[in-house]
């Protein structure tokens, strides 16, 4: 996830300046140079150098580093908040995948049972027990049949390629189901 990225390579950031900004000492200055000095008709000049320590008696960079840990601290938040939504849409996306191959399952067997149905009915109406309107009438139901089982196995398919593009690839076996053996695929571990 490109934002979850972006988050832990700012809370690296903002540890990086937490650690900065708790040294309280730093580098002493030296400072060479030429000073001139005048006073009235005189004239004195002359090299000058110096050295300039700081000593942290009081501050000792105290509100920088409450602000670096409370950076810190709200980054922390965001990133667990961030890892909660990934798991709970990972998770919500996994269930609609599961329940969605479970009726294309379902819808597969009775599409199945529609043949015999259309051999049944055909039988009937050479026989003439039954006319043409219930045969036809068999014939669409069983379309219809079998068409409900593709739309399923569709959706099914787009709830999984929606699950792959949340957090990589799945398992190939799962891509390659056929509306009949879509009972048959196990079930698939959870991606962190």
């Amino acid at each position: 996830d490109p934002l979850l990225h972006a988050l832990l390579a700012e809370l690296e950031s903002v540890a990086l300046e937490e650690q900065l900004a708790s040294r309280i000492f730093r580098f002493p200055e030296v400072s060479i140079g030429w000073q001139r000095l005048e006073d009235g008709p005189a004239t004195f000049d002359g090299p000058v150098a110096g050295v300039e320590l700081a000593l942290p008696l009081f501050d000792r960079n105290r509100s920088q580093r409450l602000e670096m840990e409370g950076r810190r601290r709200a980054l922390e938040a965001r990133i667990a908040q961030r890892e909660r939504e990934m798991a709970s849409s990972w998770q919500a996306a996994l269930e609609v995948y599961e329940l969605l191959r479970a009726q294309a399952s379902a819808a597969a067997g009775v599409s199945g049972d529609a043949d015999s149905v259309v051999t049944g009915a055909a039988a009937g109406f050479r026989l003439g027990e039954s006319d043409l309107a219930d045969f036809l009438e068999a014939l669409r139901a069983a379309r219809d049949a079998e068409l409900d089982a593709l739309e399923l196995h569709a959706a099914a398919l787009e709830a999984l390629r929606q699950l792959d593009g949340l957090y990589g690839a799945a398992t190939t076996a799962d891509a390659s189901l056929s509306p009949t053996t879509a009972a048959a695929a196990g079930t698939r571990d959870e991606k962190e």
